[in-house]
């Protein structure tokens, strides 16, 4: 049988591939699922070295054994789109997922030949992505909204969470300090102590959710209030989670559980998803935030069940329908 393949360097790219590899069914095809750089470190039962990954692209392109090629998007590396230029040189079809609304065409500029490398399928969560990638230059012929396959694990956590009465307010940082300095306007230094000062006042009990790339002055300073393991379960304990423009504040909006983005002075354009979704509370003040956490936030749960659905078997469906006509 000829093969499908899944490829995935970043780690939200490996988000939205992993369910969608395990979900595909081999009836018809092998499946092989590639996680290289941070995917592997998330993924390791698939991890494979990035030039390993190109070799064996190579091999099964000259023996006529690839059908399809599907990856993820990343930004700064090239694995994927040097992929996708040797499948379409031998006339392979291939399909890249976007896993956030951010950056569409940049995302497959080749820093090689300065030009943008695109797949021929292009899935996308929404038509806000659809609209913004457009208007970003990326042809809307090659356009598909199938949904978003890394946020189906959130909503069947919010049909199996806990009742159990909540206090504790949860701040995920960020090391925004570390990737623009105070060009936004504020930082995590900023947010965290606004946090400890409302949430002293208010008598709630708060914990943070240190980011892997946090720098060690700010850990440092703020060890005392960290908190280990897994982040949904922690979010899911959580009666508030509080984060900036994180990814995972829609993830604890699908699981049901309040959530505020708190972005004081922002000077650019507002990235956070749940912000420009209207799901959740958005503060840019601290007394937006004090009221915010004195009134419990607001849950997204109602506008996240109206905007999204389970997409992995969509998802699946389209890949199979792609490789069984094109080509």
């Amino acid at each position: 049988m000829k093969k499908i393949i899944f490829l995935a360097h970043d780690p939200g790219g490996s988000d939205v591939i992993a369910p969608v590899y395990k979900a595909f069914p081999t009836e018809l095809y092998d499946k092989i699922f590639y996680a290289a750089g941070p995917a592997g470190d998330k993924y390791e039962t698939y991890r494979k070295d990035k030039e390993d990954i190109l070799r064996s692209l190579e091999a099964y392109l000259k023996q006529n054994e690839l059908q399809c090629l599907v990856t993820g998007t990343s930004w700064a590396d090239d694995t994927e789109i040097r992929s996708i230029a040797m499948c379409k040189s031998a006339q392979v079809v291939t399909v890249s997922v976007l896993d956030y609304w951010s950056n569409y065409a940049k995302r497959f500029l080749s820093t090689k030949s300065g030009e943008h490398i695109y797949p021929d399928f292009y899935f996308m969560m929404d038509d806000i992505a659809k609209k913004e990638a457009i208007a970003d230059g990326v042809p809307e012929s090659i356009i598909k909204v199938v949904g978003h396959p890394g946020l189906d694990k959130y909503l069947l956590k919010n049909k199996s969470k806990d009742s159990k009465p909540k206090t504790r307010v949860l701040f995920l940082s960020q090391p925004l300090s570390v990737l623009y300095g105070k060009s936004l306007g504020f930082n995590e230094y900023d947010v965290m102590e606004d946090l400890m000062s409302i949430c002293k006042e208010l008598s709630l009990p708060l914990s943070i959710k240190f980011h892997p790339k946090d720098s060690m002055d700010f850990k440092a300073k703020y060890q005392k209030l960290s908190i280990n393991g897994d982040t949904d379960e922690a979010m899911l304990n959580s009666k508030i989670v509080v984060g900036m423009n994180t990814m995972a504040l829609l993830y604890g909006a699908l699981m049901g559980v309040s959530v505020i983005s708190y972005q004081p002075n922002l000077l650019q354009k507002d990235m956070c998803i749940t912000n420009r979704l209207s799901i959740g509370k958005a503060c840019f003040t601290k007394a937006e935030l004090y009221d915010g956490l004195k009134n419990c936030g607001k849950s997204g749960e109602s506008v996240c069940e109206k905007l999204f659905q389970p997409a992995t078997e969509n998802v699946v469906g389209e890949i199979m329908r792609i490789a069984q006509t094109e080509r």
